[in-house]
């Protein structure tokens, strides 16, 4: 189970909308949903004007900690509060013209919600062991690591990589990237002939 702190010092949603789309990519990858409302233990920072949630599980002990706030200035903090919750941290700070990221101790600042989402797909793999993976996304992973990319055997399409491959970090990026082909119909067969397909190429054809 995984712990979740959402919380702004204005008039926004906009934290709770993108907090609720990484819950649930956090979800589909098998990772339990939080339900128990915790203490929230300030940190050098007035909470009189915070609405401020934090739920995890009861005795604290998270698989991580998704947290996703809007204050109305920059913070040197990733968060405005004390983590009490054991676990690594993942925290988005929602800022009029930028997202602030934290992923584990590594910081990056996108323009676009959809960088966003993929920094978190990757932390996310990175909590999921390699040999844990479906023999099938496993071979999508190979072959994006070792080959460039995911081609159908059939009619030759290619999935899509994201243009802005990251320099470190490939193999968790490549993980990242199977599952969303895996997620978006992509099968591998392994069988006396193996292919990879697309999901417009049925597997018996």
């Amino acid at each position: 189970m995984f712990a979740t702190l959402i919380g702004t010092n204005k008039e926004t949603n906009e934290h709770i909308n993108l907090a609720n789309k990484l819950s649930e990519i956090a979800i589909a990858q098998g990772f339990l949903i939080p339900n128990t409302p915790l203490r929230v233990e300030p940190n050098q920072t007035s909470l009189a004007e915070w609405n401020i949630e934090l739920l995890g599980p009861p005795n604290a002990d998270a698989d991580f900690l998704l947290a996703v706030t809007a204050p109305s200035i920059p913070t040197v903090s990733p968060i405005p509060v004390m983590k009490t919750v054991t676990g690594p941290m993942f925290s988005v700070s929602i800022l009029p013209s930028f997202y602030g990221v934290y992923s584990g101790a590594d910081y990056s600042e996108f323009k676009e919600v959809s960088y966003v989402i993929n920094a978190f797909e990757i932390f996310l793999l990175s909590r999921i062991s390699i040999e844990d993976m479906p023999p099938a996304e496993f071979a999508l992973y190979t072959a994006i690591l070792f080959l460039g990319g995911i081609v159908c055997s059939k009619c030759g399409v290619e999935f899509p990589l994201q243009e802005n491959r990251p320099v470190d970090n490939n193999s968790l990026w490549a993980g990242s990237t199977a599952r969303k082909a895996i997620n978006k119909g992509w099968k591998h067969v392994a069988d006396a002939e193996t292919v990879t397909l697309c999901p417009k190429c049925p597997i018996n054809s």
